[in-house]
């Protein structure tokens, strides 16, 4: 009997100390310029985490990719902010998504995505061009957009990508309106 009030005791503190509550999720932009590295400029907003990509293979690989934790609300839209500067002209790929998780899809709305020190093409999803993504993650309902009728809806897997051309030592701001959506269980992979 200790035993089981000494496990539900540390399962209550752990859920406590978690920092995704009920109705947050987590989001990402991840960026990669074609080479170089891009320097990052630590967050002055609060719940983004922008760090180089640990997943990379060589500390060369690693500068050239930068990758943010985004915790949003699912209640109402919230304003993140990314800057980095690049080390040589040459393009960035902008990837909007949900978080990676082994489990489940992350579901995310990204709309209003702007940027100071380069150009990106159909800022909130309402023309054709600049962004690339399957037709099923468009959204066109304005109760979900945050500004006109439309916006994305994107999770790790299926994501939203834009290239765009930067300049050597120009500082970049990318501006975005991001909403978390729900969570959603992965079908299971068949066994081998």
């Amino acid at each position: 009997m200790k035993r089981i009030s000494l496990l539900t005791s540390f399962i209550a503190i752990a859920l406590l100390a978690s920092p995704i509550l009920a109705g947050q999720g987590l989001a990402r932009i991840d960026l990669r310029l074609n080479k170089g590295e891009l320097k990052i400029t630590p967050s002055k907003v609060p719940n983004i985490r922008v760090t180089h990509a640990g997943w990379a293979k060589t500390e060369q690989e690693k500068k050239r990719f930068v990758t943010s934790s985004l915790l949003v609300s699912d209640e109402k839209w919230t304003q993140v902010i990314l800057e980095v500067t690049p080390s040589v002209d040459g393009t960035i790929d902008i990837h909007l998504r949900g978080q990676w998780d082994k489990n489940f899809k992350n579901w995310t709305y990204f709309d209003d995505i702007s940027a100071e020190g380069m150009t990106i093409v159909n800022r909130s999803f309402e023309k054709k061009g600049g962004w690339h993504y399957p037709k099923t993650l468009a959204i066109t309902d304005e109760s979900l957009a945050h500004t006109g009728k439309n916006a994305v809806r994107v999770w790790h897997d299926q994501f939203a990508r834009q290239t765009v051309a930067v300049k050597a030592d120009v500082p970049i701001k990318i501006t975005a309106w991001v909403k978390f959506d729900t969570t959603e269980k992965k079908a299971s992979k068949p066994a081998k």
